[in-house]
């Protein structure tokens, strides 16, 4: 190993996951994955997007796992609040690592004029 090419580590911030699913039909058009892609990169310039798997109450739906690195908390929720409504989804999962817990999963659940359920 040649010493003359070091490096240097950058931190960015904690790692943030978005989970995504599909809804009712199981599965996401272009354009939804498009319009979500869209939210994400108005909201935060990097991010990583996986295709995935997800079952809901026992239903397979496609799923876009979106890792973020961020401090930025508020923006985050912020992001996932305004993707469950655009994309008319009861709420979007929220994996966040939390001092002293790990990484914990939530869900950002919009309040809507008749209530919870989209």
């Amino acid at each position: 190993m040649n010493a003359e090419f070091g490096h240097i580590v950058e931190r960015v911030g904690p790692l943030h996951s978005l989970y995504v699913g599909s809804g009712p039909t199981g599965t996401l058009s272009p354009a939804e994955r498009q319009r979500i892609l869209d939210l994400c990169g108005e909201a935060f310039p990097s991010f990583t997007c996986i295709e995935a798997m997800g079952y809901f109450r026992g239903r397979p739906e496609e799923t876009l796992v979106i890792h973020m690195a961020t401090s930025d908390l508020d923006r985050l929720v912020a992001l996932a609040r305004d993707i469950a409504v655009d994309h008319q989804q009861l709420g979007v999962g929220l994996a966040t690592p939390e001092p002293g817990e790990g990484t914990i999963y939530k869900r950002i659940i919009p309040r809507r004029q008749h209530g919870l359920e989209a």
